[in-house]
């Protein structure tokens, strides 16, 4: 079964960004296609720096049918961010289709978007998800005892994230498309980059 390799930021997103990306997958009845353990770029700067040889890394694994390079904004223009890795896959000479999706500011911004759900008990957050500091945000609303921990929190909320609440942030609508492109790719043996560099 080909499989999507995600290239992700951190630990957190290891174990959470396969939960999100099957349940999507589920959604749009392409489980016919797998997902593959994310390579762990180890931080912003590790895969800023190093795209190119995170490529290669994942070129080579067994069952690779495309690549998902998902990164936070930390602040950053994503669409800009993302023109710039598409550029420089291109110049890589990346063999399998790619797409990349800078998540505006953070991932947990889509966890904030799809607060009552994610947090159960918790009001909607009527504010804009990708304007806050998510992760000081959400540590702001966990219970006195626990602070927000990436590792710890990431793959359960992602578990119970609603996609339709989700999509208020235009981030995780670009995740969505992305994830449209590679399906199409695998299944028509096409490759190509998304967005265009």
């Amino acid at each position: 079964m080909p499989a999507i390799i995600p290239v992700v930021e951190g630990q957190g997103e290891v174990a959470a960004v396969p939960v999100l990306l099957r349940r999507l997958l589920g959604d749009r009845d392409a489980l016919d296609i797998g997902v593959a353990k994310p390579v762990n770029a180890h931080g912003f700067g590790g895969l800023t720096k190093r795209l190119e040889h995170f490529l290669e890394l994942t070129h080579w694994r067994p069952g690779c049918g495309a690549i998902l390079v998902l990164q936070d904004g930390e602040g950053g223009c994503p669409a800009a961010m993302a023109r710039e890795y598409s550029r420089r896959t291109t110049e890589a000479g990346c063999k399998h289709p790619v797409a990349v999706v800078i998540a505006n500011r953070m991932y947990e911004s889509w966890l904030i978007a799809s607060l009552p759900t994610t947090l159960p008990g918790a009001a909607p957050y009527e504010g804009d998800p990708e304007a806050v500091s998510s992760k000081a945000w959400l540590d702001s609303r966990m219970r006195p005892d626990r602070a927000y921990r990436e590792v710890a929190h990431q793959p359960s909320m992602t578990s119970r994230l609603d996609p339709a609440l989700a999509r208020r942030c235009r981030s995780f609508r670009r995740l969505e498309a992305a994830l449209d492109f590679l399906i199409e790719c695998i299944r028509t043996g096409t490759t190509g980059i998304s967005p265009p560099p």
